[in-house]
């Protein structure tokens, strides 16, 4: 069991950095992403999942690059709980 954790932690770490794993007839591990282009912005729609606030009427998913190792729509369980608060800059 001890190697399979070793391994986990290996693979993960290889592919955090944009690399190929390959495990000789096991197969191979790789990160891919797809995506289809908008043109403008108004016909861009994306379906996030994860965690998110609604400010008047808008989703906007959580996406915290000070939570290392995760992902977008992931908040970190210290906050959780918490209540935002919403410090707007301009008038939308």
């Amino acid at each position: 069991m001890a190697v399979l954790n070793d391994l986990t932690k290996i693979l993960k770490r290889h592919l955090e950095n944009g690399e190929i794993v390959r495990f000789g007839d096991f197969g191979s591990f790789q990160v891919t992403l797809g995506s289809s282009g908008a043109e403008t912005e108004a016909k861009f729609h994306a379906s996030v999942s994860g965690d998110y606030l609604t400010i008047d009427g808008q989703k906007y998913v959580i996406c915290d690059p000070t939570y290392i190792g995760a992902s977008i729509g992931m908040n970190s369980s210290r906050y959780k709980n918490q209540e935002a608060e919403i410090v707007r800059t301009k008038k939308l």
